[in-house]
């Protein structure tokens, strides 16, 4: 299993990007054990992939020739990666959910928000328009982080910082339905069983023909059909970091995750123990 760890992260592009800045020494293995600064280091890798940015093509293969060259510095993420459980089933009772957006507030258990149709934003982003997700809480002290938490003080994602965000924790049932997306096959297999195959867009652009994000004819997820059969779908900090823009194909047809905020699990019915009060989260005062 850890020889197949390891050719994950050597062969995505967000393997290559934290194994060249931990060859370079711009981060080290210590930083991406600490609980704060590990999901912030990991989040800044992906940025580094994103489409919208010039060169992002060269970028890609930069990173995958860069991930082949440390092999051996990859065992060392690897060992780390799994003592600090990246690949780990989501943890249930250590959830935080963060205020995305100002017009989004935590819903109700009465609040009906399962996905009924696959709209034109889930097809470019696969993932819900209206969605509720959270994330594991790597540390308490002295406030809570996230995988959520670094994106949003790093400016990563759609996150801004222009309105009053806050935080809730979370517990969530025994009971709930949790599909573990631990790698780009997790992925895969899972759009091939409850997906929709994206036509390709009327008019033709050079920038996102083919990709996931664009004009494509690629498999993403039919989120009521995930519906029928999970109650939320977790996407590991591994799979985050080795999956994001790594593209597997099969009968079924092609896939690519791209559009993750780090570790994170979207939710698809209320399936929730407890909800804790708000609690104020600025990401300006993380980010000074």
């Amino acid at each position: 299993m850890d020889a197949d760890r390891i050719e994950q992260l050597c062969a995505s592009p967000g393997g290559g990007v934290l194994l060249g800045w931990l060859a370079d020494g711009t981060h080290t293995l210590v930083d991406l054990a600490d609980p704060i600064a590990g999901p912030s280091v990991v989040s800044a890798a992906v940025a580094e992939l994103s489409p919208w940015w010039d060169g992002h093509a060269a970028t890609v293969e930069a990173a995958v020739r860069c991930g082949r060259e440390h092999r051996d510095l990859a065992a060392d993420v690897v060992d780390l990666a799994g003592a600090a459980g990246w690949w780990a089933p989501l943890r249930r009772e250590s959830q935080v959910w963060l205020k995305p957006y100002e017009s989004l507030d935590f819903p109700d258990p009465d609040t009906h928000f399962t996905p009924t149709e696959v709209g034109g934003f889930d097809l470019y982003v696969q993932r819900p328009a209206d969605r509720i997700a959270t994330s594991t809480l790597t540390s308490t002290a002295p406030d809570d982080w996230s995988a959520h938490h670094a994106c949003a003080a790093a400016g990563h994602e759609d996150w801004v910082d222009d309105y009053e965000a806050s935080t809730r924790t979370v517990r969530v049932s025994p009971a709930a339905r949790v599909a573990e997306i631990g790698s780009a096959a997790d992925w895969h297999n899972l759009v091939a069983r409850h997906g929709v195959t994206a036509a390709p867009a009327d008019r033709s652009d050079p920038r996102t023909d083919g990709e996931p994000w664009g004009s494509n004819g690629g498999r993403v997820p039919d989120w009521p059909g995930i519906a029928t059969a999970y109650d939320g779908v977790h996407i590991t900090q591994w799979a985050f970091l080795t999956a994001t823009q790594v593209r597997v194909a099969s009968p079924a047809g092609w896939s690519e995750l791209w559009a993750c905020a780090g570790e994170e699990t979207t939710w698809l019915r209320w399936v929730f123990e407890e909800v804790g009060a708000l609690r104020p989260f600025d990401p300006r005062e993380e980010m000074r």
